[in-house]
Protein backbone atom coordinates (compact mmCIF):
# COMPACT_ATOMS: atom_id res chain seq x y z
CA UNK A 1 0.00 0.00 0.00
CA UNK A 2 1.33 3.63 -0.93
CA UNK A 3 1.57 6.12 1.62
CA UNK A 4 -1.29 8.47 1.76
CA UNK A 5 0.05 12.12 -0.05
CA UNK A 6 1.77 14.96 2.26
CA UNK A 7 -1.18 17.57 2.70
CA UNK A 8 0.37 20.88 0.80
CA UNK A 9 1.93 23.74 3.39
CA UNK A 10 1.76 26.12 1.38
CA UNK A 11 -1.09 28.09 0.08
CA UNK A 12 -2.41 26.68 -3.13
CA UNK A 13 -3.97 28.93 -6.31
CA UNK A 14 -7.55 27.39 -6.00
CA UNK A 15 -7.51 28.79 -2.41
CA UNK A 16 -5.98 31.98 -2.92
CA UNK A 17 -9.07 32.29 -5.77
CA UNK A 18 -11.43 31.62 -3.14
CA UNK A 19 -10.01 34.17 -0.68
CA UNK A 20 -9.59 36.44 -3.31
CA UNK A 21 -13.29 35.99 -4.50
CA UNK A 22 -14.67 36.56 -1.62
CA UNK A 23 -12.67 39.82 -0.83
CA UNK A 24 -13.94 40.87 -4.09
CA UNK A 25 -17.40 40.25 -3.69
CA UNK A 26 -20.33 43.30 -3.79
CA UNK A 27 -22.36 44.57 -1.38
CA UNK A 28 -25.96 43.48 -2.06
CA UNK A 29 -29.17 44.44 -0.22
CA UNK A 30 -32.43 42.42 0.72
CA UNK A 31 -35.54 43.68 -0.68
CA UNK A 32 -36.23 45.82 2.04
CA UNK A 33 -32.89 47.93 1.48
CA UNK A 34 -31.20 46.88 4.47
CA UNK A 35 -27.38 45.12 3.85
CA UNK A 36 -28.02 41.38 3.07
CA UNK A 37 -24.04 41.30 2.35
CA UNK A 38 -21.63 43.88 3.00
CA UNK A 39 -18.34 44.13 0.00
CA UNK A 40 -15.27 42.28 0.65
CA UNK A 41 -12.08 44.36 1.45
CA UNK A 42 -10.90 44.67 -2.22
CA UNK A 43 -14.46 46.06 -3.17
CA UNK A 44 -14.48 48.56 -0.43
CA UNK A 45 -10.98 50.01 -1.56
CA UNK A 46 -12.20 50.11 -4.90
CA UNK A 47 -15.34 52.04 -3.74
CA UNK A 48 -13.10 54.18 -2.20
CA UNK A 49 -9.98 54.80 -4.16
CA UNK A 50 -11.91 54.80 -7.59
CA UNK A 51 -8.92 53.22 -8.79
CA UNK A 52 -7.91 49.91 -9.78
CA UNK A 53 -6.08 46.95 -7.84
CA UNK A 54 -4.19 43.74 -8.99
CA UNK A 55 -3.98 41.18 -6.54
CA UNK A 56 -2.00 38.44 -7.14
CA UNK A 57 -0.12 34.94 -5.33
CA UNK A 58 3.27 35.37 -5.92
CA UNK A 59 6.14 33.60 -5.55
CA UNK A 60 8.48 36.13 -6.24
CA UNK A 61 6.55 38.51 -3.37
CA UNK A 62 8.81 40.32 -1.27
CA UNK A 63 7.85 38.98 2.23
CA UNK A 64 7.05 35.80 3.19
CA UNK A 65 3.10 36.62 3.77
CA UNK A 66 1.73 39.65 1.95
CA UNK A 67 2.78 43.06 0.83
CA UNK A 68 0.90 46.02 -0.95
CA UNK A 69 2.66 48.82 -3.12
CA UNK A 70 1.21 51.99 -4.72
CA UNK A 71 2.18 51.73 -8.43
CA UNK A 72 2.14 55.58 -8.79
CA UNK A 73 3.14 54.85 -13.19
CA UNK A 74 0.16 53.20 -13.55
CA UNK A 75 -1.89 54.61 -10.61
CA UNK A 76 -3.19 51.48 -9.15
CA UNK A 77 -2.89 49.09 -6.29
CA UNK A 78 -0.42 46.41 -6.48
CA UNK A 79 -0.81 43.49 -3.56
CA UNK A 80 1.21 40.44 -3.94
CA UNK A 81 0.45 37.48 -1.39
CA UNK A 82 3.26 35.05 -0.57
CA UNK A 83 2.05 31.08 -1.25
CA UNK A 84 4.28 30.68 2.14
CA UNK A 85 1.90 33.06 3.83
CA UNK A 86 0.37 29.43 5.63
CA UNK A 87 3.89 28.22 7.17
CA UNK A 88 4.61 31.72 9.03
CA UNK A 89 1.38 31.46 10.91
CA UNK A 90 0.60 27.84 11.32
CA UNK A 91 1.54 24.66 12.46
CA UNK A 92 1.73 22.08 10.20
CA UNK A 93 -0.92 19.82 12.08
CA UNK A 94 -3.10 22.85 11.84
CA UNK A 95 -2.51 23.82 8.25
CA UNK A 96 -5.61 22.81 6.74
CA UNK A 97 -7.93 23.98 3.82
CA UNK A 98 -10.59 25.79 5.63
CA UNK A 99 -7.51 27.49 7.34
CA UNK A 100 -5.41 28.60 4.45
CA UNK A 101 -8.29 30.56 3.16
CA UNK A 102 -9.74 32.21 5.83
CA UNK A 103 -6.21 33.45 6.77
CA UNK A 104 -5.74 34.98 3.03
CA UNK A 105 -8.91 36.50 3.08
CA UNK A 106 -7.78 38.34 6.30
CA UNK A 107 -4.00 39.11 4.81
CA UNK A 108 -5.73 40.75 1.78
CA UNK A 109 -8.08 42.41 3.68
CA UNK A 110 -5.13 43.89 5.78
CA UNK A 111 -2.93 44.45 2.64
CA UNK A 112 -6.32 46.55 2.07
CA UNK A 113 -5.82 48.83 4.91
CA UNK A 114 -2.23 49.63 3.70
CA UNK A 115 -4.04 50.74 0.68
CA UNK A 116 -6.34 53.02 2.29
CA UNK A 117 -4.28 54.41 5.12
CA UNK A 118 -0.50 54.02 4.12
CA UNK A 119 1.05 56.84 2.52
CA UNK A 120 1.68 56.37 -1.29
CA UNK A 121 4.58 58.69 -1.01
CA UNK A 122 8.10 56.27 -1.80
CA UNK A 123 9.86 59.06 0.58
CA UNK A 124 8.78 57.05 3.89
CA UNK A 125 11.54 54.34 3.67
CA UNK A 126 14.13 56.64 2.95
CA UNK A 127 12.66 59.25 5.69
CA UNK A 128 13.30 56.27 8.45
CA UNK A 129 16.83 55.77 6.86
CA UNK A 130 17.87 59.47 7.89
CA UNK A 131 16.51 58.94 10.89
CA UNK A 132 17.74 55.19 11.68
CA UNK A 133 14.34 54.30 12.39
CA UNK A 134 13.89 50.74 12.15
CA UNK A 135 11.86 49.15 9.20
CA UNK A 136 10.11 46.87 11.16
CA UNK A 137 9.36 49.07 14.45
CA UNK A 138 7.88 51.50 11.79
CA UNK A 139 5.65 48.69 9.77
CA UNK A 140 4.63 46.99 13.09
CA UNK A 141 3.72 50.35 14.50
CA UNK A 142 1.29 51.34 11.15
CA UNK A 143 0.05 48.24 10.88
CA UNK A 144 -1.58 48.56 14.25
CA UNK A 145 -3.07 52.13 13.09
CA UNK A 146 -4.87 50.85 10.00
CA UNK A 147 -5.84 48.23 11.12
CA UNK A 148 -7.57 50.04 14.05
CA UNK A 149 -8.68 52.42 11.80
CA UNK A 150 -10.72 49.77 9.13
CA UNK A 151 -12.37 48.23 12.07
CA UNK A 152 -13.34 51.23 13.27
CA UNK A 153 -14.68 52.13 10.10
CA UNK A 154 -16.22 49.12 8.76
CA UNK A 155 -17.78 47.77 11.88
CA UNK A 156 -16.13 44.79 14.42
CA UNK A 157 -17.49 42.16 11.94
CA UNK A 158 -14.45 43.34 10.24
CA UNK A 159 -11.83 41.95 12.94
CA UNK A 160 -9.17 40.08 11.38
CA UNK A 161 -8.36 37.44 13.84
CA UNK A 162 -4.66 37.38 13.77
CA UNK A 163 -4.74 35.23 17.39
CA UNK A 164 -7.13 33.09 15.59
CA UNK A 165 -4.54 31.96 12.68
CA UNK A 166 -1.25 32.37 14.56
CA UNK A 167 -0.20 29.32 16.38
CA UNK A 168 3.03 30.72 17.19
CA UNK A 169 1.12 33.54 19.23
CA UNK A 170 2.27 34.51 23.09
CA UNK A 171 0.17 32.73 25.11
CA UNK A 172 -1.39 34.62 28.32
CA UNK A 173 1.00 32.50 30.74
CA UNK A 174 4.05 33.67 29.03
CA UNK A 175 6.02 36.13 30.03
CA UNK A 176 7.52 39.19 27.74
CA UNK A 177 10.63 40.65 28.23
CA UNK A 178 10.96 42.93 24.53
CA UNK A 179 9.09 46.28 24.30
CA UNK A 180 8.60 45.45 20.42
CA UNK A 181 7.30 41.51 21.72
CA UNK A 182 5.05 43.56 24.02
CA UNK A 183 3.74 45.98 21.06
CA UNK A 184 3.43 42.99 18.83
CA UNK A 185 1.37 41.04 21.09
CA UNK A 186 -0.91 43.60 21.87
CA UNK A 187 -1.73 44.20 18.21
CA UNK A 188 -2.93 41.05 17.73
CA UNK A 189 -5.85 41.33 20.42
CA UNK A 190 -7.39 44.26 18.03
CA UNK A 191 -7.78 46.55 20.62
CA UNK A 192 -10.66 48.36 18.78
CA UNK A 193 -12.35 44.90 20.43
CA UNK A 194 -11.91 46.40 23.87
CA UNK A 195 -13.76 49.25 26.30
CA UNK A 196 -10.02 50.25 27.08
CA UNK A 197 -6.69 50.18 26.13
CA UNK A 198 -5.71 48.95 29.78
CA UNK A 199 -7.55 46.14 29.78
CA UNK A 200 -6.38 44.85 26.29
CA UNK A 201 -3.00 43.58 27.96
CA UNK A 202 -4.72 42.85 31.26
CA UNK A 203 -3.85 38.74 31.28
CA UNK A 204 -0.03 39.26 30.22
CA UNK A 205 3.45 39.39 31.89
CA UNK A 206 5.71 42.11 31.63
CA UNK A 207 8.97 40.95 32.89
CA UNK A 208 11.23 44.02 31.71
CA UNK A 209 11.54 47.31 34.51
CA UNK A 210 8.53 48.08 35.50
CA UNK A 211 9.69 51.88 35.08
CA UNK A 212 10.59 53.80 32.39
CA UNK A 213 11.86 57.74 32.40
CA UNK A 214 10.46 59.31 29.10
CA UNK A 215 13.70 61.10 27.27
CA UNK A 216 13.46 64.81 26.35
CA UNK A 217 14.51 64.94 22.72
CA UNK A 218 14.27 68.16 20.62
CA UNK A 219 11.89 66.98 17.88
CA UNK A 220 7.96 67.03 17.84
CA UNK A 221 6.67 63.31 18.37
CA UNK A 222 2.40 61.95 19.86
CA UNK A 223 4.11 62.02 23.34
CA UNK A 224 5.34 65.57 23.79
CA UNK A 225 4.00 66.64 26.37
CA UNK A 226 5.34 63.10 28.73
CA UNK A 227 8.57 63.99 28.87
CA UNK A 228 10.73 64.06 31.37
CA UNK A 229 8.03 61.76 33.46
CA UNK A 230 8.74 58.78 34.99
CA UNK A 231 5.98 55.78 34.72
CA UNK A 232 4.91 52.20 34.26
CA UNK A 233 6.10 50.33 31.44
CA UNK A 234 2.77 49.16 30.78
CA UNK A 235 1.25 52.73 30.85
CA UNK A 236 3.62 54.25 28.45
CA UNK A 237 2.75 51.39 25.94
CA UNK A 238 -0.94 52.30 26.16
CA UNK A 239 0.81 55.46 25.75
CA UNK A 240 2.22 54.74 22.61
CA UNK A 241 -0.53 52.70 21.08
CA UNK A 242 -3.53 55.95 21.47
CA UNK A 243 -0.92 58.17 19.61
CA UNK A 244 -0.43 54.97 17.43
CA UNK A 245 -3.92 54.53 16.30
CA UNK A 246 -4.62 58.46 16.32
CA UNK A 247 -1.29 59.48 14.07
CA UNK A 248 -2.97 61.11 10.99
CA UNK A 249 -0.19 59.77 8.17
CA UNK A 250 2.31 57.30 7.94
CA UNK A 251 4.86 60.37 8.57
CA UNK A 252 3.49 60.57 11.63
CA UNK A 253 3.94 57.49 13.07
CA UNK A 254 7.60 57.44 11.71
CA UNK A 255 8.07 60.43 14.44
CA UNK A 256 6.77 58.14 17.18
CA UNK A 257 8.51 55.05 15.78
CA UNK A 258 11.62 57.51 16.14
CA UNK A 259 10.56 58.07 19.60
CA UNK A 260 9.73 54.86 20.83
CA UNK A 261 13.74 53.95 19.69
CA UNK A 262 14.58 56.86 21.87
CA UNK A 263 13.21 55.40 24.88
CA UNK A 264 13.70 51.86 24.78
CA UNK A 265 16.66 51.59 22.08
CA UNK A 266 17.12 49.37 19.78
CA UNK A 267 16.42 45.75 20.03
CA UNK A 268 18.04 42.74 18.78
CA UNK A 269 16.31 40.44 16.12
CA UNK A 270 16.48 37.71 18.56
CA UNK A 271 14.09 39.41 20.95
CA UNK A 272 11.50 39.94 18.01
CA UNK A 273 8.49 37.45 16.80
CA UNK A 274 9.45 35.33 14.27
CA UNK A 275 6.15 36.92 12.06
CA UNK A 276 8.05 40.07 12.27
CA UNK A 277 11.29 39.42 10.86
CA UNK A 278 9.22 37.42 8.01
CA UNK A 279 7.15 39.77 7.33
CA UNK A 280 9.49 42.73 7.01
CA UNK A 281 12.53 42.36 4.07
CA UNK A 282 16.02 44.01 5.34
CA UNK A 283 15.45 46.62 2.22
CA UNK A 284 12.84 48.47 0.39
CA UNK A 285 13.03 50.45 -2.71
CA UNK A 286 16.31 49.92 -2.79
CA UNK A 287 16.50 51.42 1.15
CA UNK A 288 18.88 49.48 3.32
CA UNK A 289 16.69 49.09 7.26
CA UNK A 290 19.27 51.32 9.08
CA UNK A 291 18.68 48.95 11.75
CA UNK A 292 20.94 46.10 10.13
CA UNK A 293 23.39 48.79 10.20
CA UNK A 294 25.63 49.06 13.60
CA UNK A 295 24.65 52.65 14.05
CA UNK A 296 23.24 54.01 17.38
CA UNK A 297 20.26 53.66 18.30
CA UNK A 298 19.28 56.91 19.34
CA UNK A 299 18.32 59.96 16.97
CA UNK A 300 18.48 62.61 18.69
CA UNK A 301 21.09 61.66 22.05
CA UNK A 302 23.02 58.48 23.45
CA UNK A 303 20.36 56.61 25.36
CA UNK A 304 20.19 53.29 27.32
CA UNK A 305 17.81 50.46 26.20
CA UNK A 306 15.90 50.55 28.58
CA UNK A 307 15.34 53.01 31.32
CA UNK A 308 14.51 52.25 35.21
CA UNK A 309 13.82 54.13 37.77
CA UNK A 310 16.88 56.96 39.31
CA UNK A 311 17.38 56.00 43.07
CA UNK A 312 20.62 58.31 43.26
CA UNK A 313 18.47 60.39 45.64
CA UNK A 314 18.59 57.44 48.19
CA UNK A 315 21.94 57.11 48.13
CA UNK A 316 22.92 60.64 49.07
CA UNK A 317 21.02 59.72 52.56
CA UNK A 318 24.30 59.01 54.46
CA UNK A 319 27.61 60.04 52.78
CA UNK A 320 30.65 58.21 53.90
CA UNK A 321 31.00 54.38 54.62
CA UNK A 322 28.68 53.37 57.01
CA UNK A 323 29.63 51.79 60.32
CA UNK A 324 29.72 48.01 60.21
CA UNK A 325 28.98 47.18 63.42
CA UNK A 326 26.49 49.48 64.85
CA UNK A 327 22.99 48.30 64.54
CA UNK A 328 20.49 50.59 62.64
CA UNK A 329 23.35 52.36 60.66
CA UNK A 330 22.44 52.77 56.94
CA UNK A 331 24.64 51.79 54.28
CA UNK A 332 23.80 52.41 50.37
CA UNK A 333 22.74 49.22 49.83
CA UNK A 334 20.40 48.85 52.20
CA UNK A 335 18.83 52.13 51.65
CA UNK A 336 18.46 50.80 47.64
CA UNK A 337 16.93 47.64 48.93
CA UNK A 338 14.62 50.04 50.57
CA UNK A 339 13.74 51.40 47.36
CA UNK A 340 12.43 48.44 45.87
CA UNK A 341 9.46 46.81 44.41
CA UNK A 342 8.86 44.97 47.26
CA UNK A 343 7.85 48.26 49.37
CA UNK A 344 6.26 49.93 46.35
CA UNK A 345 4.14 46.86 45.61
CA UNK A 346 2.42 47.08 49.33
CA UNK A 347 -1.29 47.36 50.01
CA UNK A 348 -2.57 51.11 49.90
CA UNK A 349 -1.83 52.74 53.00
CA UNK A 350 0.02 50.19 55.05
CA UNK A 351 2.82 52.57 55.12
CA UNK A 352 6.10 51.65 54.53
CA UNK A 353 7.79 48.91 56.84
CA UNK A 354 10.39 50.32 59.65
CA UNK A 355 13.48 50.54 57.87
CA UNK A 356 15.30 49.37 61.01
CA UNK A 357 13.75 46.26 60.84
CA UNK A 358 15.69 45.28 57.60
CA UNK A 359 18.77 46.61 58.36
CA UNK A 360 18.69 44.33 61.34
CA UNK A 361 17.38 41.45 58.54
CA UNK A 362 20.26 42.09 56.24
Amino acid sequence: MSPAPTPPTELQFSEFKKAHSSSARKQTLKPDGSVRQRAGSLRYLSNKDKVSIRCTMERACVSGTATWQWDSARGKHVIMVSPSLPEAFFDARTNTFARRIALTKSAIAHEVCHGLYTSKSSDVHRLCSDLKVSFRLLNLMEDARIEYLYVKERGKEFKFGWRMFDDKMRKASDKINAPMDWLFTMKTREPILFKTLGSVMAPFHWGGYEYTELTSVSYPHALKRWEGRKMTTRSLFNLFYEGIVEAATTEDVVSIARYWQDVFGKESESSLPPLIIKTVPQSIDGVTDPSAASSSSSSDSSTEAVRKADHSAATKVRAGDPSSVARGSISEEKVMYHNTDEFVRQPPRAGFARLADYINRH
